[in-house]
């Protein structure tokens, strides 16, 4: 017994079936769990990129100044990402078929999935952007629809992010409330720093009107319906 304990790569302490089936499960809810981070991470990082890269190609100011993008980290990032690593496992998680040994956490439908929602998100962003710029707004307040434009983007990929299998609307929000509180706070942040004089200097924000902020929001939910097609 004690040769094969020390061969083994494993060793059983508890040859109870519900036991075994208990710890595959709650592993495979922590391998999802580490996706569902590095779609939502990897995915809005890019988008901020592409949306630079974007700007720097016509040839216009760039869309963030350097504290706006350590901002976006902070509301995007250091709250949300968080909070899906306590997403509760799905019921038929058991069910789904080993993945291929040598597949690692970037399997090719993460990787399709990540770039269909930073290429929408940058899209949304620079389209938001330049039409700021060309209708007139000043350089602070397009820059400030740009980086409120990446917030609420950023507010719908996380649902996006909570399930790699089922649709956004068949996952229950208030199954998460470490996520309720992580978006609520880091949306009654952002709007503070936009929205409270003695804050603005923070971020190098103005405030928007109520239609624009609108705009904002409905073109942040494409973000949704282009992950669902996918």
């Amino acid at each position: 017994t004690d040769v094969a304990k020390e061969a083994a790569d494993m060793v059983l302490t508890d040859d109870n079936f519900a036991s075994i089936a208990g710890a595959v499960y709650e592993g495979r809810v922590v391998f999802e769990n580490i996706r569902k981070v590095t779609l939502y991470l990897i995915g809005g990082g890019s988008a901020i990129l592409l949306t630079i890269l974007g700007t720097l190609i016509l040839g216009v100011p760039l869309p963030f100044n350097p504290t706006q993008i350590i901002w976006l980290n902070f509301v995007t990032s250091a709250l949300q990402d968080i909070s899906l690593a306590f997403e509760p496992g799905e019921r038929e998680l058991l069910k789904v078929p080993p993945r291929p040994p040598d597949e690692g956490i970037l399997s090719n439908a993460l990787i399709r999935r990540i770039l269909v929602a930073a290429v929408t998100i940058a899209l949304g962003t620079l389209a938001a952007y330049l039409w700021a710029l060309r209708s007139g707004s000043t350089l602070q307040e397009a820059r400030t629809i740009a980086v409120t434009s990446i917030v609420f983007f950023q507010l719908f990929q996380v649902l996006n992010s909570r399930s790699l299998s089922l649709s956004v609307f068949k996952t229950r929000l208030a199954g998460n409330p470490l996520l309720i509180l992580a978006m609520s706070v880091a949306l009654a942040a952002h709007m503070a720093v936009v929205y409270v004089p003695q804050l603005e200097w923070l971020v190098r924000t103005t405030p928007l009107s109520a239609d624009t902020l609108a705009g904002i929001l409905l073109l942040a939910l494409s973000v949704v319906f282009t992950v669902e097609v996918d």
